[in-house]
């Protein structure tokens, strides 16, 4: 008698034991599901935020002057009207930056700066008509080379891991076109996306 109390004790520990620990394990999944769906839903959502910003602001921007802009270093009246413009719409739409470009089109490798503007909240640096930078790195590169040669009409760039102490952003790119419908510089608008991490760590904290 007192074996089968110990078989059955025994036995009632093991399936205990095996449903916990499935418990754990289907938690464990419904977590990591959740988790990227969040991100996702999240990333979506603030993508579709800096497309807004971005197709205003392209509004903004005469893609007939490009050169003229850089060639006289935004030495202009309309010029800096249009700056200021392009410096409310990124205050008020508490972006971090809001900036158009001149693609180097012979590699890709390099960009002029048209327009920059940056939130007031934010570390970033303007820069200056003209100003000259590489390409961030191949994904760009490629996104360009489809904006100005294949007829990509938007792009987008989620940053939300290795940002070297930078918060979660997205990046939205649109191109900017003269009358003759050629590209003659990318519309660019990051947005923050700082509830993410707090947001996340508060999911799984839930979870």
């Amino acid at each position: 008698m007192d074996k089968l109390k110990n078989r059955t004790s025994k036995l009632s520990f093991r399936i205990i034991g095996g449903v916990v620990v499935m418990l754990v394990v289907l938690t464990c999944i419904a977590s990591i599901i959740g988790y990227i769906r969040f991100t996702q839903s999240l990333t979506n959502e603030y993508t579709d935020s800096a497309f807004r910003t971005a197709y205003t602001a392209a509004k903004i921007v005469d893609g007939n002057k490009i050169d003229e802009y850089l060639e006289t270093k935004g030495d202009s009246e309309e010029y800096q009207r249009k700056w200021n413009n392009l410096n409310i719409l990124c205050q008020e739409q508490n972006v971090t930056l809001v900036y158009a470009i001149a693609v180097d089109t012979t590699d890709y490798n390099s960009f002029l700066s048209v327009f920059n503007t940056v939130n007031e909240n934010s570390s970033y640096t303007p820069w200056e008509v003209g100003y000259q930078r590489n390409t961030t790195n191949e994904e760009y590169r490629q996104i360009y080379i489809d904006i100005y040669e294949n007829g990509l009409e938007k792009a987008s760039i989620a940053r939300t891991s290795n940002l070297g102490g930078k918060e979660p952003h997205i990046t939205a790119l649109i191109p900017i076109k003269n009358l003759d419908g050629k590209v003659t510089a990318i519309l660019c608008v990051q947005r923050p996306m700082e509830e993410l991490k707090t947001g996340r760590m508060d999911y799984l904290k839930w979870v």
